[in-house]
């Protein structure tokens, strides 16, 4: 099921990080410093999904157990 639905999550996923990073990028343009949390929590969500994108087979089995 969750299959069929993998590319458009991962798509999704990829336009909502996008969206985070143009939030970020706001932020600074208004002379506010982005939280060091949320900078952390965006740059590994970038790297889960890049993972998840260029190396699916061993997140899946990383996952598995």
């Amino acid at each position: 099921m969750l299959t069929v639905l993998r590319p458009y999550l991962l798509g999704l996923s990829v336009l909502l990080i996008f969206f985070g990073f143009y939030q970020g990028r706001r932020t600074k343009q208004c002379q506010r410093k982005p939280r060091l949390l949320t900078t952390i929590l965006l740059w590994s969500s970038t790297a889960i999904v890049a993972l998840s994108i260029l190396f699916p087979q061993i997140v899946a089995e990383l996952l598995a157990g």
